[in-house]
């Protein structure tokens, strides 16, 4: 039947009922939908050929699970291996559909993939009116599906197949994602149309301010890729400029990243190559495959009017990946909108445009009280109130509200409510901005203003505590904030060595390596600190010792001198820097001294990343 879309129903015959009944509902469609079921086999027929015709030819695939589907031999060694298959390498949808009560979330290959009806409701517990709307909502949405794969096949470059293998993967250099992620369908559905039918988009940049959630939409969107066998990727590559730190005066270099991706996509250049060279020979490696090049936190490396500063290579890459096209897809987050795409950019004017910058707003209200239920705020004076309740409730919209639906201050606040309040949400307003720099409050619209009054409502609480632990927590969190970037072992044994610093180690002084373990766990589950592991790199001439005995004999050189004069060797002054991981974290592992603090500093914008949940 040319022009139709083939739509195969594996199901087991115990369950033929729910089959004849969403086969009347795809019927409605038959113009556009042919709809394949084993009962299409006639009488004398190899009926074994015409199934694996079916499973090789259909575009949509419909499950019918239930405990008799997930003991069936033949649909377990038959019909589901060729569709995860071709689900793996062709994007085919293939759709779970619950039909009677079973533990269908413990088998591996599906718990992944999601299924309907939503939250996993069989259609065995629906009254038959509802039962008919989930399967007419179902048909439509195949029918939707199955328009998009005719208009818009997957993308790929000229002359090149379908991959054969799992695509290489590198993202551990990106931010921990969050268990909390709200809302932002509109914009995980608007990523996944430039990955998957998007044929023209080469590029997209989310610009929002720091802690409205970019890196979080970022990591759900890759989680989502990941369960669907990453759609037809063949590289993945994230990087994040965070761990070069965000000081106005700070020296960012592009040069860590282009030795890192020139390494990974297997490309060879010679030390003294400029760097706009390097970044046109990472595009062309890039344009050759299907890759997802995720960007994340570029505003380092832009000037105060977003262009990019000092990044010769990494402009030349963007700015040939968007001339000449790619099969693949580019995201970047930051907090600048992005200047250099200024010719390339998709408005009203040019619809072909193959750059998109889209700006994310907060929360809305809702997801903003769903984000609060999650993080432990569940009571309101003695009553304990079901999470549906949540988005309707005054008190939760309220908060949200009074927080400007800001991810980050919501998520500091959620957390304080839970610790200090037992999850009482009537005590958000308890929580007063004071002592704050008034340039941050400005005309109360300022996202770190909100962010401020959670830590400080922290900051109180923990330093009023019965005990010295909390105010260990607390000179914890103050020497994480002293750094811009992810805090390393080496930098916070330096600051903890004796003598103590006064106002800020004081309640650290003597500390066990067991002990700030322990710390460093309370404040993780928190939700206040990440940690990762963390692997220094051995840098000829730069060892610890080496330094030191530099620093002592350059002093010595000083005091000695008599009168000024020019000496051979220049004495060494200052220990050199210490030299920065090979992969950069956002922080450092909890064996030994190391924390990335997730809270706002004073008294510019938060330079270390909040925990974020969108």
């Amino acid at each position: 039947m040319p022009g139709k879309v083939k739509v195969f129903i594996s199901y087991s015959h115990q369950d033929e009922r729910y089959k004849d009944a969403l086969e009347k509902h795809l019927g409605v469609a038959a113009d556009r939908l042919e709809v394949w079921s084993d009962r299409r086999i006639v009488a004398g027929a190899d009926w074994l050929a015409e199934i694996k015709q079916a499973l090789a030819g259909c575009r949509v695939a419909l499950l019918l699970i239930s405990a008799d589907f997930l003991t069936s031999p033949f649909i377990l060694g038959i019909e589901v291996p060729a569709l995860l298959r071709r689900r793996e390498k062709q994007g085919l949808r293939v759709i779970p559909v619950i039909v009677q009560h079973c533990i269908w979330d413990e088998v591996g290959w599906l718990k992944p993939i999601q299924a309907r009806p939503l939250d996993g409701v069989a259609l065995a517990d629906l009254s038959k009116a509802r039962c008919n709307k989930v399967l007419a909502d179902l048909a439509r949405e195949v029918l939707r599906l199955s328009a998009g794969t005719q208009q818009r096949p997957a993308r790929r470059a000229p002359g090149l197949s379908e991959p054969e293998q799992p695509p290489v993967i590198d993202i551990d250099r990106l931010p921990a994602g969050t268990d909390g992620f709200f809302g932002r369908v509109h914009e995980l559905s608007q990523l996944d149309r430039l990955w998957q039918r998007d044929r023209n988009a080469a590029l997209c940049v989310l610009v929002a301010p720091g802690g409205t959630g970019k890196t979080a939409l970022v990591q759900r969107w890759l989680a989502r890729l990941r369960a669907r066998h990453w759609c037809g990727a063949q590289r993945v590559f994230g990087w994040s400029f965070y761990s070069q730190g965000q000081a106005d005066d700070r020296q960012v270099s592009e040069e860590p990243f282009l030795a890192a991706a020139l390494a990974f996509f297997g490309v060879r250049v010679g030390a003294a190559l400029p760097a706009h060279a390097k970044g046109e020979r990472l595009a062309d490696a890039i344009a050759g495959t299907r890759t997802l090049l995720i960007l994340d936190g570029l505003e380092p490396l832009q000037d105060a009017y977003g262009r990019l500063h000092s990044a010769e290579g990494l402009k030349r890459l963007l700015g040939r990946l968007l001339d000449r096209g790619q099969p693949g897809l580019c995201v970047i987050t930051t907090r600048l909108r992005l200047d250099d795409l200024a010719d390339h950019r998709r408005s009203d004017v040019n619809r072909d445009g193959n750059a998109l910058q889209h700006v994310l707003d907060n929360l809305d209200a809702a997801d903003a009280a769903r984000l609060l239920y999650r993080i432990g705020v569940r009571r309101a004076g003695g009553g304990t109130i079901a999470e549906s309740r949540a988005p309707i409730d005054l008190e939760w919209l309220a908060a949200g509200e009074a927080f400007g639906c800001h991810a980050l201050s919501l998520t500091v606040l959620g957390r304080y409510l839970t610790d200090a309040h037992q999850g009482d949400v009537r005590h958000w307003r308890e929580v007063k901005l004071l002592d704050i720099d008034p340039a941050w409050l400005g005309d109360g619209r300022n996202v770190y203003g909100h962010a401020f009054r959670a830590m400080q409502a922290y900051e109180r609480w923990l330093a009023s505590g019965p005990d010295q632990k909390g105010t260990q927590k607390l000179a914890v969190l103050r020497l994480l904030g002293l750094f811009d970037r992810p805090a390393t072992p080496d930098c916070l044994r330096a600051l903890l060595r004796a003598p103590v610093i006064d106002g800020l180690t004081e309640a650290l002084s003597g500390i066990a390596e067991a002990e700030w373990n322990t710390l460093l766990a309370d404040l993780r589950t928190a939700g206040l600190v990440q940690t990762a592991k963390w692997q220094p790199v051995a840098v000829e001439g730069y060892g610890e010792e080496l330094a030191q005995k530099r620093m002592v004999n350059g002093n010595k050189n000083e005091i000695s001198r008599s009168a000024p004069r020019k000496p051979s060797h220049p004495p060494a002054r200052r220990c050199p820097p210490t030299p920065k991981p090979s992969t950069p974290t956002r922080c450092c592992a909890s064996t030994s001294p190391s924390a990335s603090p997730r809270a706002p500093r004073r008294p510019r914008a938060p330079a270390t990343r909040g925990s974020m949940s969108t």
